[in-house]
């Protein structure tokens, strides 16, 4: 059951920025800032929920759902944010204990 929610829960998120990735491409690509803000809130979300290696797979399969969808400025923009996301959530568990 808990692997199932996993697998939900991530494709459903990684669902929704794909949506939000359409509709920026759809607006010419007006909203590449905010969702530049949005990816790592949504992996820290997932790592917080689950296990850090959990939102290591979101954080992959987020970067090649923008390599395909995303513009190239929201490529390189996002390149580093994705790998900040973790890291962050490793940082506050640290900083927790």
């Amino acid at each position: 059951m808990n692997k199932t929610k996993k697998l939900t829960t991530g494709a459903m998120l990684l669902a929704i920025v794909g949506a939000l990735m359409l509709l920026d491409r759809q607006f010419s690509y007006l909203f590449d800032v905010y969702i530049v803000m949005m990816i790592p809130v949504v992996i820290i979300i997932y790592a917080a929920m689950y296990e850090l290696k959990d939102g290591g797979i979101l954080c992959v399969c987020l970067g090649i759902l923008t390599f395909i969808i995303g513009s190239s400025s929201l490529c390189f923009l996002c390149a580093f944010r994705y790998y900040c996301g973790p890291g962050l959530q490793l940082f506050s568990e640290e900083k927790c204990q």
